[in-house]
């Protein structure tokens, strides 16, 4: 038997306005396009995954990629728990296996490039490409180039969006919708997310 849900939790609408308001209107220059989302299994772009799988509108247009480092021993599980979750929500799930090469750049950097090949390789003219850094991550990013040194163009933040390469003829976008919200609101959503289905059981 179902026991009702805690009356404390606060209104489901009420927990998602915000977010939802604010990935809607960072697409809202690109309707109709197909949504690629970069999918990594962390809570950051599992928040963003179940975002757009809820919304019909985005979800008619959605997939998910998710690009195998191969570089921690939990990478097979993360492949997994990506692939899983799509199923679930029955969301389009692409993935691709890569061999990261660092030339001296660093393992991050070199991961990061070895995950844009991919998306450049995957991503058909006029897609948006979604990726789910946050506010916290823009801090961050500053903060770290802050203490590397970086001049005034190495500090400029994160664009909420740009072209997804530098070809003149580049149709394809990169759209950070969440470069606004705070990590604990993603937080939050998440643990909202997973706590009612529990209650409702």
């Amino acid at each position: 038997m179902k026991t009702p849900l805690n009356s404390s939790l606060p209104d489901f609408k009420a927990v998602f306005a915000g977010p939802v308001q604010t990935v809607r209107a960072a697409l809202a220059p690109f309707p109709g396009r197909p949504l690629y989302l970069g999918l990594s299994g962390g809570l950051d772009s599992v928040v963003l995954l179940h975002l757009l799988a809820n919304d019909p509108g985005f979800k008619s247009r959605l997939h998910a990629v998710h690009v195998h480092h191969g570089l921690s021993e939990y990478a097979d599980d993360w492949l997994k728990h990506c692939q899983s979750l799509c199923e679930q929500l029955n969301v389009p799930f692409l993935s691709e296996r890569v061999q990261v090469l660092n030339h001296g750049e660093g393992t991050e950097a070199a991961a990061r490039s070895a995950r844009y090949q991919v998306f450049e390789r995957l991503l058909p003219q006029g897609a948006v490409l979604l990726l789910a850094q946050h506010a916290d991550d823009q801090a961050e990013t500053l903060l770290l180039r802050l203490l590397r040194g970086s001049g005034l163009t190495g500090l400029s933040a994160m664009p909420p969006q740009r072209p997804l390469t530098n070809r003149k003829d580049e149709s394809r976008h990169l759209l950070r919708p969440l470069l606004s919200v705070s990590r604990s609101t993603t937080h939050f959503i998440r643990l909202f997310e997973e706590a009612v289905p529990a209650l409702s059981h």
